[in-house]
């Protein structure tokens, strides 16, 4: 691995293929693995690696060893010579991938990539040979060479879509094409017949199953190379053996006709298949199967008026027609049949295309090919078929076939539940009879039962398409046919209800009532939901049969309301029942949840309850809802609050989702015609403790979704209570799309004060709390309601809430002018959408500097200081503390305190006269305090949010910008005499090896950090200048060790090497606004020191970096002259190395070579990743690198 030349030479090469023939198996494999490493070896040239290959000529030895290691037919398996062919597969996959990066590398020269595909064309046939191996593992190795290859002729096609294709190239991907069908197909040495294929192991189904996903990603890869050569093989496989079939039925024969059922099956499958492949290309619906004139093409318009049945059929149309008329779905074998029903359910819009086709699938789906084949174990899925194509072509069913087609499935309609039905862990088949035993609980083994999905589950679907057919007809018939339907249900419930109340301990009658209740509510679902069209037509007769439904609810209900599960089947059913009968089922619903509310304790359930609530109120079902929503919202409101208070444990998730289910329903209500109920006679002295309620959610920060639920329902609190009397606000109506109707609001006297006192000033302490994370995801949804709210408040009072913020509220927090008009022209102008990402910049901006405060303070609370920066750390906050500890509000105090005040500053500063800071011991300076001072101190390390700190944090009267963001400075920099590049060194050219750049990079890293607070390295005062250097040698070294061989060899490696990611988002926005070049520079450049000729480093685009690296040169200096020039500045190995790194620079720049730009764009996705935002902001505000650096005045150089 130090230099390819040590194992591959003419001394290793010539064992190496020895080796490749020794009769032990395991030898050649290793030897084959070992080659694999060597070609897999990394060279820093293309060239290196184009002459290792052929050196190896791995293609002929390849091609030979291919054909010697293939098995004979007929004889037996050898595991050992499989895992060598496997070897030489995965060799020629290894192979493959490093020519076809030689083709893709744009430095290889033509003569280079002319070699490089004659490679690949000897490596072809032997690739294919791998791919067609019948061991599925064999063929696997080399998919991901075919995957890089497909990918690179793509490539190839968008950059020469007309002569990309060669003739060479079309009849590889013909073989390669071919190839990959066949291995779609299905063993037919181990599957020989039906009883072998349904005796599989689970494992090798699924493993076959991968397989084919595995290969249909190389189909699709070869379609975007050439769609109509993979068109032109899978419709002539497809259509081959569809034809094949049926002539020889229409021919009389029986059964398979001659055709194996691998190769029906396979054929039934790409049809399926090839519309997978197009789905991202395709039209949607009908049109994906039929050929559009070229005038319709692009007028979606004018295609809704075309009658598709009279236009030709595309490739896939003519394979689906192939298909349904071929009665390919009676060949004598379950997976054809399997396949087929796959086929048809996922391309039910084909039908709508060619309607002649629809009865022929219906007859397939409803005899024994489909829903009455024997073993039932195989009718689940085509249950759920039938259900999707019955509810797609319903309209296309003749309604004088529907009686027959219902009288096909009747008998399918019987609920069957057996002991095996209950088996769980905790109720095993070992157990007799149907009670459960001693210590089990019967509820529990029910709610086990239901969990798994089953035989019943899918045949749900089939009550459902039989709601649908019943659909079709017309009244009277329709009611006539439901009544069919349900009546033998209806009797079941009864006798099962009967026998479970005449012994309780039949648990099994308990679960067969819960299937029919829910068999029952499916049927209502196949029907269209109520709507006003119906209504206003008269009621259908089919409501009195959705009434009786209901009755049989309750009654249910009444008699085993202790089962959860028949609490769930009944809101199950009338959940469905609402959809479909509306208003008429509407007398049902106080009684049922009056007795759900009253048995309710699970929090699980009463989430769910309360889901349904919120359903049930949403469909506007007349008055008697009303008046069971004014009695419900008390009882309501003390259930919730009883379970909380009776399930507290260590996991609070539980009780959080119960508080946000509650809190949607309200805000449903809210919503609704229906919100008056909250201020309602009844309820109108909860609604001060329901709002407070709301307000405690809202401030609670530990569960994002809750508080922005919180939020919202505040927002809709105020828009309908907060506004004066008589006044109206404009909502959407939600019975009518896109509609706005205008809405009277109702004055709740005293909600106002809710607005001013609660409301607008939480929506500024929630985002400043320690524990709010702004720039989480589901936070950032909380500041979006807060917004919202805080625009509801301006559209319920008006001008009064923006007179209050501007005068009152926001002066009262010390907001500066111009950000207090920005804030409130923004209220008044700004819609709710616009303001809600308003306010969360605004948050995002204004909580940086508290971000930053609680760093320094985690970063201080987390162990005692013992070095010498920690000290000096310490110190100089507990200094500024002091400084700033009398800052407040001045009104409060009397004139004795502001008298005591100065004295005690004064005494302090006696005290500390002469201790210089930087060095002294900690425990020294805090002796010097009184114990008040101490306790001050500590007091104010424990308040991170108190008034000392945001005084200190608040004063930026020192902040200064470094020289390449000044105004006044800008790109002069520090000074206009830049370093001279070493005069034997201006001819230097970058070599092929890693760059010096990065170095480079680390040092703009730490050089961004080491200026924060002062201007340039000259601003520096003369005390701490050693400091400075003392920092700059223990960060970046190698700038100061004279033996250092540090090489970086990435912006990763650079910034790691200097910085913690806490500093790293401001470093980097920093060190890139020196790094990038400048567009415009000055062509009057200045001459240099001593010299007749101009600088070329002031005129450079790179000139901010030269005054970087000028910067340090000066610093380390030393030389007393106060401003640095090239005449004084004393040379020593420091200044010798940047005087190289600034050549290396300029020689790395001026040739051009591209790993300039390209660490650009790194740092730039490294600021992006560090902080993602939407693609039109900037990746940094700049209020924030303001405030990071305004927190370098706290505590200088803490984060380094």
């Amino acid at each position: 691995w130090v230099d390819i030349n040590l194992t591959v030479n003419q001394n290793t090469v010539p064992l190496i293929f020895k080796l490749l023939a020794d009769p032990s198996s395991r030898i050649r494999q290793a030897t084959a693995y070992a080659l694999l490493r060597l070609v897999s070896k990394g060279l820093k040239a293309p060239s290196d690696k184009l002459q290792l290959i052929r050196v190896l000529s791995l293609g002929e030895v390849l091609e030979s060893l291919e054909t010697k290691s293939r098995r004979p037919p007929g004889s037996d398996e050898n595991e050992e010579e499989e895992l060598y062919r496997e070897g030489l597969g995965k060799l020629a996959n290894g192979l493959g991938l490093e020519l076809v990066d030689l083709l893709g590398e744009a430095s290889v020269p033509p003569e280079g990539r002319a070699i490089t595909e004659q490679l690949v064309a000897q490596l072809l046939p032997v690739c294919i040979q791998f791919l067609a191996d019948p061991f599925d593992d064999t063929s696997f190795t080399v998919f991901t060479f075919f995957s890089q290859l497909f990918s690179h002729y793509k490539k190839a096609r968008k950059a020469a879509p007309q002569t990309h294709l060669t003739e060479q190239k079309r009849q590889f991907l013909t073989t390669a094409l071919n190839v990959i069908v066949q291995k779609l197909k299905w063993d037919s040495e181990g599957l020989p017949d039906e009883d072998d294929y349904e005796d599989m192991d689970d494992d090798d189904r699924g493993a076959f199953e991968k397989m084919r996903q595995d290969l249909r990603v190389l189909l699709n890869a070869i379609l975007e190379v050439d769609e109509e050569l993979v068109t032109a093989v899978v419709r002539n496989i497809a259509m081959s053996t569809l034809s094949a079939f049926e002539t020889a039925r229409n021919c009389g024969q029986a059964g398979a006709s001659g055709i194996s059922w691998q190769d029906a099956e396979l054929a039934v499958y790409l049809v399926y298949l090839y519309g997978e492949l197009r789905v991202s290309r395709a039209d949607k619906g009908r049109f994906n199967f039929v050929q559009l004139p070229p005038e319709l093409v692009a007028n979606k318009e004018k295609r809704k008026f075309v009658d598709s049945l009279t236009l030709p059929l595309t490739a896939h149309g003519e394979m689906m027609d192939a298909l349904v008329k071929s009665n390919i779905s009676t060949y004598p074998h379950v997976a054809v049949r399997i396949q087929f029903f796959e086929s048809v359910g996922r391309y039910l819009e084909f039908f709508k295309a060619r309607k002649e086709c629809i009865m022929p699938v219906l007859h397939a789906l409803l005899d024994e090919r489909g829903m009455h084949q024997p073993k039932s174990n195989r009718r689940g899925r085509i249950f759920y078929v039938f259900h999707r194509f019955v509810k797609d072509i319903r309209h296309d069913i003749p309604q004088e076939l529907v009686e027959s087609l219902l009288n096909s499935v009747l008998d399918l309609l019987t609920i069957e539940v057996s002991q095996s039905d209950l088996e769980s862990d905790n109720y095993s088949s070992s157990s007799k009879g149907s009670s459960p035993t001693p210590g089990q609980d019967a509820g529990f083994i029910l709610e086990e039962a239901v969990k798994s999905a089953g035989f019943f589950d899918n045949q749900l679907y089939l009550f459902e398409a039989v709601g649908t057919l019943v659909s079709v007809r017309s009244d009277p018939e329709q009611q006539v046919l439901l009544q069919a339907v349900i009546n033998p249900i209806l009797n079941q419930l009864s006798d099962t209800l009967q026998r479970s109340m005449a012994d309780q301990s039949d648990i099994l009658s308990v679960l067969k009532v819960h299937h029919l209740l829910q068999a029952l509510a499916s049927v209502a679902k196949g029907f269209p939901e109520i709507s006003e069209q119906i209504v206003k037509a008269g009621l259908p007769n089919r409501i009195e049969s959705f009434k009786r439904i209901g009755e049989a609810g309750l009654v249910t209900l009444d008699a085993l309301i202790r089962y959860r599960i028949i609490r769930d089947a009944t809101r199950f059913t009338f959940t469905r029942l609402i959809a479909a009968a509306g208003v008429s089922v509407a007398q049902f619903i106080p009684t049922l949840t009056s007795r759900l509310l009253t048995v309710v304790t699970d929090p699980s359930e009463i989430v769910d309850f309360i889901s349904f609530l919120g359903f049930v109120f949403y469909s506007h079902l007349g008055t008697e809802i009303w008046d069971m929503l004014d009695q419900l919202i008390v009882p309501l409101n003390s259930k919730v609050a009883s379970i909380i208070s009776a399930s507290e444990s260590a996991d609070q998730k539980p009780h959080f989702e119960i508080k946000k289910a509650y809190l949607d329903f309200t805000l449903t209500i809210m919503g609704g015609p229906l919100y008056m109920v909250y201020i309602s006679p009844r309820n109108a002295p909860q609604f001060e403790g329901l709002v407070g309620g709301v307000i405690e959610f809202a401030v609670d920060a530990t569960y994002p979704p809750l508080q922005k639920s919180a939020f919202g329902l505040l927002a809709a609190f105020a828009t309908q209570f907060g506004a004066p009397e008589g006044s109206t606000v404009v909502v959407r109506d939600r019975s009518k799309a896109n509609a706005i109707q205008e809405m009277q609001v109702h004055h709740v006297p005293g909600f106002e004060r809710v607005i001013y006192e609660r409301l607008i000033p939480m929506a500024f302490d929630v985002p400043s709390a320690p524990n709010f994370h702004a720039k989480d995801p589901q936070s950032l949804q909380v500041l979006f309601e807060i917004g919202v709210m805080l625009k509801a408040t301006h559209k319920a009072r008006g001008q009064e809430v923006l007179d209050f913020l501007a005068n009152e509220y926001l002066p009262s927090k010390n907001s500066p002018q111009e950000t207090t008009i920005d804030f409130v022209s923004k209220l008044r102008d700004l819609d709710s959408k616009g303001f809600r990402k308003y306010f969360s910049d605004f948050v995002h901006t204004q909580c940086t500097e508290s971000f930053y405060q609680r760093e320094i303070e985690d970063q201080i609370r987390a162990g005692p200081s013992t070095s010498t920066d920690e000290r000096r750390q310490m110190m100089e906050l507990l200094k500024r503390f002091e400084e700033k500890g009398g800052s407040g509000d001045e009104n409060d105090r009397s004139d004795d305190d502001d008298g005591d005040e100065d004295r005690t500053k004064e005494e302090l500063a006696n005290k500390l006269q002469g201790i210089d800071l930087d060095t002294a011991d900690p425990n020294t300076i805090f002796a010097l305090l009184s114990p008040a001072q101490r306790d001050a101190f500590m007091a104010t390390l424990g308040d991170p949010s108190g008034h000392r700190v945001r005084a200190l944090l608040a004063d930026g009267s020192d902040v200064i910008q470094p020289w390449w963001e000044s105004p006044v400075r800008g790109d002069a920099g520090p000074h206009l005499n830049l370093m001279a590049l070493p005069a034997g060194l201006t001819s230097l050219r970058p070599s092929t090896r890693p760059s010096l750049i990065h170095n480079v990079f680390a040092l703009w890293c730490d050089y961004s950090s080491a200026t924060q607070g002062v201007s340039d390295m000259g601003d520096i005062a003369p005390s701490k200048r050693e400091m400075a250097r003392d920092l700059l040698s223990k960060t970046v070294p190698f700038l100061t060790d004279r033996k250092s061989k540090t090489l970086l060899v990435g912006v990763d490696s650079a910034w790691t090497y200097v910085v913690t990611p806490t500093l790293l988002r401001t470093l980097l926005q920093d060190a890139l606004a020196i790094v990038r070049p400048l567009w415009i520079t000055d062509a009057t450049a200045p001459l240099e020191p001593g010299s007749n000729s101009p600088s070329p480093l002031v005129s450079s685009p790179l000139r901010r970096t030269f005054i970087m690296l000028s910067d340090v040169c000066q610093l380390f200096t030393p030389s007393p002259a106060p401003a640095p020039t090239t005449a004084t500045m004393k040379p020593n190995h420091v200044t010798h190395k940047i005087a190289f790194y600034a050549t290396h620079v300029n020689a790395h720049y001026e040739t051009g070579a591209n790993g300039w730009d390209l660490m650009i764009k790194v740092i730039e996705m490294k600021m992006q990743a560090l902080d993602p935002k939407s693609e039109d902001e900037p990746v940094v505000e700049p209020a924030d690198i303001e405030k990071a650096r305004k927190e370098r005045r706290v505590g200088a150089f803490i984060e380094e």
